[in-house]
């Protein structure tokens, strides 16, 4: 898969874990991304949001500008809500491997029990 579908697929999956529509995220985009002098209106919005559902679906998309959409999702107080993290690369070539083996386990221990929890409520 090219990275442009891996970041679209990445903002699909977060936007269905958030509970929000491809129009919803156009507004908010709308409103991050344009300057408050901007024209809001319906038709405006309507425009926008049809551009970002290409921008969804295109393989041709700029890689670049799905980033800067993915970086204002993940300021959103609903993907935090979702339990979602934003992945960042960090220098931990200064760390001893034991730490990081221990932090990698109960890592993976909490994302199970964060997914038995789900299952468990969704039998509810």
């Amino acid at each position: 898969m090219t990275k442009v579908l891996d970041v679209q697929e990445k903002i699909k999956q977060a936007l269905d874990r958030m509970g929000w529509s491809q129009r919803r995220f156009a507004e908010v985009l709308f409103y991050e991304i344009t300057d408050d002098e901007a024209d809001d209106s319906e038709e405006q919005i309507d425009k926008f949001y049809q551009k970002v559902k290409k921008s969804l679906q295109r393989p041709t998309t700029s890689t670049e500008l799905l980033e800067s959409y993915f970086v204002i999702l993940t300021k959103q107080a609903d993907y935090k809500k979702a339990h979602l993290v934003h992945e960042t690369s960090a220098r931990l070539d200064f760390v001893d491997q034991s730490i990081l083996k221990a932090v990698s386990l109960v890592g993976k221990d909490l994302l199970k029990q964060m997914d038995l929890a789900e299952r468990e409520a969704e039998d509810l």
